[in-house]
């Protein structure tokens, strides 16, 4: 009896070479993380003082120095976190004031954007990456359904 070999098409394309290369490009520094970093260093229109403001140092007068802004940053050495198949991106602010002007809304005192912030209308981290995921959010699934323009294609 014959042997008869009938090849198997897939019903998709494999995923194409570059895939993971623009999903990383996206969350990291070319896309998410560049804007949430964009929103975080853009202070909110400054208020006026409650009290006397300073007199001398880099504050006098009420000015504002721009060291929170500048402090945000992608570490060099870690671009997105992998674990399996889950990309994460961590963004720092080394400025020691940070957590308390710009940090989480919830978590344990000391860890988190104080009420004075809030009020003053200061950006936290965590709604600010919420709204610029809902952003991007459809481009990481265009390259993940291998829909998105870009996508090098392996020859078959």
């Amino acid at each position: 009896m014959p042997l008869r070999l009938i090849a198997i098409q897939p019903s998709r394309l494999p995923m194409a070479d570059n895939t993971m290369e623009l999903v990383e490009a996206q969350i990291g520094a070319l896309g998410f993380a560049r804007d949430v970093i964009n929103d975080l260093a853009n202070y909110p229109p400054a208020q006026p003082w409650t009290s006397r403001p300073p007199r001398t140092g880099p504050r006098a007068g009420g000015r504002r120095t721009g060291t929170l802004g500048r402090g945000w940053r992608l570490p060099s050495s870690l671009r997105t976190v992998r674990r399996g198949t889950e990309r994460r991106v961590e963004m720092v602010n080394l400025t020691e004031y940070a957590v308390y002007v710009q940090g989480p809304p919830d978590g344990p005192e000391g860890a988190r954007q104080t009420p004075v912030m809030a009020a003053r209308n200061w950006p936290n981290i965590t709604e600010v990456a919420q709204r610029r995921w809902a952003e991007h959010e459809g481009v990481v699934v265009r390259i993940i359904t291998q829909q998105d323009p870009r996508l090098r294609r392996r020859s078959l």
